[in-house]
């Protein structure tokens, strides 16, 4: 599982139109048999070198939340 969003939309009719709230999380659950660096990982944050596995950083588990404002 890569990631997870959840939003909600809520119609006002004053002053604000829309207000939207958004959780989400990203590398929830983290598996590989493979007992070296993540695949999904580029060296240097290089394009081609994706899946080389010399000195690369472990996958990092991200939350947050995000707030829209429409008026």
């Amino acid at each position: 599982m890569n990631t997870i969003n959840i939003s909600y939309k809520l119609s006002l009719r004053k002053y604000i139109q829309q207000l939207s709230f958004s959780l989400y999380a990203n590398n929830l659950v983290l598996y590989s048999a493979y007992k070296g660096a993540d695949p999904n990982q580029l060296l240097y944050d290089q394009s081609n070198a994706n899946g080389l596995d010399f000195f690369n950083l472990p996958s990092t588990k991200t939350f947050g939340c995000n707030i829209s404002i429409q008026f």
